[in-house]
């Protein structure tokens, strides 16, 4: 009898250690992929770099290609799949908390035409929510003939409105959701996010934030040496630089979660005004290293996620150089005049309000982003979640026990664990 069973037990181990060391093997069976084996994080097996080659255009999957980052942390076939759709590039890999919470594989995947994964030739029209989705739901399919288990897509702001496009366009492709701070904009000037930049707060805070704004600009003589010693390589002027930081002052305010009582009262010195101003909306935003990298995000929103309405007609007596539309001064240079896809968003709101099911939102209630929140109607089992006190960036770490419970629970029974 004890032989027997130790018999069982050594199977089992050297099964275990074929199926552990199988997984690289499983990954270069695949059809247009590069696996690269690299340090792996805490908590798994082993983590891999891949490279998955993908058409640029996928209405002609013949046409031109381009390679797809993805970082791949592992540990058994039959567990559950994390899967992160970042909204920008991955240089690395790190543990997400969702993984840990649900003992899941983990995958993230580096969005089109950002970091290692931009096409040879950088045609903008490719860059939409549906290719992109369609890159999705190619890595998750081909990964799909590996892992068995239940898939749970994930992503925050950008990277989390990319899992909702995947939801729309391919709807199942993966079993539930968890998406933070995703909005859905209506428009490249939505004016519910200016709304909520100023007026979200009550009449002090709007106060506050608006004297706060015309202060600096008053302090403009004293202000633009301080941004010409940064040693910053600002794509515009020093001049510019100020304007378009006062600008997005409130909207940085409110989403980085900052307390209105911080800010200096008029007779504060004009170094105090650039300490705050350059804290919460700094000059490094504004370089060209920044602005450059963000064309994409930008093209995006030019043509389909959209942006917020800057409403600085409280400033046109002190704004010299900025002029209306503020995003133009972030567009690619080579970009023609483009028109914004206003259907598209709308039927992502229509979709997602009242047919998306297995969907927790979470937003934070100071967050300028959450006055585009998903509003999931009674006709789906979504939920939404507002986050009490929290601003754009906050981890599931941050909740407090009963909402913890609640995802815990809603995640453990649309995946079947």
């Amino acid at each position: 009898m004890r032989n027997t069973l130790l018999i069982t037990i050594i199977l089992s181990n050297i099964i275990s250690l074929n199926t552990k060391a199988s997984i690289e093997n499983l990954l270069n069976e695949l059809s247009g992929v590069y696996v690269k084996k690299i340090e792996t994080l805490r908590g798994f097996s082993e983590s891999y770099e891949i490279a998955f080659v993908q058409p640029v255009d996928h209405r002609n999957p013949s046409g031109p290609k381009f390679t797809q980052r993805v970082f791949l942390s592992h540990n058994d076939i039959n567990q559950p799949v994390v899967c992160e759709t970042s909204g920008y590039d991955v240089p690395w890999h790190k543990k997400r908390q969702i993984s840990d919470m649900l003992g899941a594989n983990q995958v993230i995947i580096e969005h089109r035409y950002y970091g290692s994964s931009k096409p040879q030739d950088t045609q903008w029209k490719y860059l939409n929510t549906w290719q992109a989705a369609s890159d999705h739901k190619n890595i998750i399919s081909k990964l799909k003939g590996i892992y068995k288990g239940s898939w749970l897509s994930t992503g925050k702001s950008k990277g989390g409105m990319a899992a909702l496009f995947l939801e729309y366009y391919y709807p199942e492709t993966v079993d539930a959701s968890l998406v933070f701070v995703a909005p859905v904009i209506f428009g490249v000037n939505d004016i519910r996010i200016s709304d909520f930049a100023y007026n979200g707060h009550g009449d002090e805070a709007y106060k506050r934030i608006t004297e706060f704004q015309k202060s600096c600009l008053l302090y403009r003589d004293s202000l633009i040496p301080i941004i010409d010693r940064s040693n910053i390589e600002l794509f515009y002027s020093a001049s510019i630089t100020l304007e378009l930081m006062v600008l997005d002052f409130p909207y940085n305010f409110w989403s980085g979660n900052n307390d209105i009582r911080s800010l200096p009262d008029k007779t504060s010195s004009f170094n105090c005004f650039y300490r705050v101003l350059d804290r919460i909306s700094p000059a490094h935003a504004y370089s060209v290293k920044n602005i450059e990298y963000n064309y994409p995000l930008v093209y995006q929103e030019l043509t389909e996620i959209g942006y917020y309405n800057y409403g600085y007609s409280h400033l046109s007596e002190h704004i010299v150089e900025v002029k209306e539309p503020v995003i133009s001064y972030f567009q690619p240079p080579d970009l023609d005049i483009v028109n914004f896809n206003e259907v598209v968003m709308q039927r992502i709101s229509r979709y997602l309000e009242n047919n998306a099911n297995n969907i927790i939102y979470l937003y934070g209630e100071n967050d300028i982003w959450t006055a585009a929140a998903v509003l999931p109607k009674n006709s789906t089992n979504s939920v939404k979640i507002i986050v009490e006190g929290a601003g754009h960036n906050f981890k599931l770490s941050d909740l407090d026990a009963e909402t913890t419970g609640l995802i815990k629970t809603k995640l453990n029974q649309w995946l079947k664990i």
